[in-house]
Formats: structure tokens, sequence, C-alpha cells
């Protein structure tokens, strides 16, 4: 059990390691907001309105099935992504449920990944990102509609997360959490490095020479 949580928490912290980049991706805002305050003003308020519609429209039932339906997808996608064998998808307006089999090394591992997928990061964040790949974000209109993407799928797992998820509380509340906005915020400094130049392989190298300087400080 110990090996598992130690190669578990190497694990966890190499799939967010983008996520140590995040206060430079900050002030990378910052300096945008100052030297190109075009390209902040389409990103910031595109973000803030997808979050903004997120909040506003999660009660109704199209949005509950939808918010189901792509939290089972994340569930089923990590399990596949994982070695795990899915058997059954069940998705219904007031909740789901996806059956799977893990087997072999670090199977508790695993699991415990899988159940935090839906709350670090949603499927429906593929869609900005592809568009971003197909067509290069320029400031206007079409990076304002990614933005708009950008802002709705990082709302959509935070907004699941609850006390009372069965997924959280079945490993530890506040452990599957961490994991969870940890891996969350990588998928943040990612996505958006992506908008604002272009690539996604500069969130690694940031995060890494940032815990580069850690380990080199006596």
């Amino acid at each position: 059990m110990l090996l598992q949580i130690s190669i578990g928490t190497v694990l966890v912290f190499a799939l967010g390691l983008p996520a140590m980049a995040l206060p430079a991706f900050g002030r990378q805002l910052f300096q945008i907001v100052e030297h190109r305050p075009a390209t902040a003003a389409w990103i910031l308020i595109g973000a803030a309105l997808g979050a903004l519609s997120y909040a506003g429209t999660r009660r109704t039932a199209l949005v509950r099935w939808l918010d189901t339906l792509q939290h089972e997808i994340a569930h089923l996608a990590w399990a596949l992504m994982l070695g795990g064998t899915p058997s059954s998808l069940q998705v219904e307006p007031h909740g789901g449920s996806v059956s799977y089999t893990l087997q072999g090394p670090l199977a508790q591992l695993r699991a415990f990944l899988v159940s935090v997928a839906p709350y670090s990061c949603s499927p429906v964040l593929v869609i900005p990102i592809a568009l971003a790949l197909l067509r290069a974000p320029t400031p206007g209109l079409w990076l304002g509609v990614l933005s708009f993407l950008l802002g709705l799928s990082l709302s959509v797992p935070l907004g699941q997360i609850h006390p009372k998820q069965p997924d959280l509380r079945r490993y530890g509340l506040w452990p599957a959490i961490a994991a969870a906005v940890w891996l969350w915020s990588a998928s943040v400094v990612m996505a958006g490095e992506l908008l604002i130049t272009g690539s996604m392989s500069s969130a690694y190298e940031r995060g890494f020479r940032v815990l580069s300087r850690i380990v080199e400080t006596p």
C-alpha cells in the first residue's frame, strides 16, 4: 500500500506538473492586460461569460443531463486510458454510473485517478483545445469564442465538487479534492497557454523549470 501511495503521488504530480507554472501564468495574464489590452479583454470577458453561462443554466433539465453525461464520459475515458475494461454506462438527469474493471499493478491508484477525473478535467475541454489547434487564436471574435468555451469547460469540474460526492468520499474527501484541484490547475495552464502562445508544450517546460528551481534551492 505504501508503494502504491508513493507511486500514486508521483503519477498525479507528473500529470499535474504544469500546475507548478500557475503563478507564472497569472503574471503572464497581468502582462497581457498591461501591454495587449485587446487580447486580454477577449480572453477574460469570454472566459467569464462562459463560466457565468454554466452557472446560470446548470439547474435546467437539459444541462443537468449533459452535465451527468460528460461526468460519466470522464470516468470512462480515464478508465480506458489507465488500462481499464468498461462494461456499462448509465446516464440520468439526477445521476449516472460507469462500470469498469481495473486489474494488474497499481489497480487502487488507477481507480483513484478514474474517480477524481470528472472533478479535474471535463471532456468538454477537448472542444476549445481542438478548435484552437485547428485555427490559431488571434485577437477578435475567434479568440472570444475559444475563451468562452474554455471558461465553460473549466467551470464544469469545479461545479461538480461537493462533499457528498461518492467519488470523492471513496478515497478520502480532502486527498481527492486536492488531487482534482491540482490536475484542474494543470488544465488551466495548458489550455491558457494554448490560447496565448498557440502551444501547450511551454506549459510543461515552465512547470519543469519551476520544479528545478525548487529542487536546486539550498
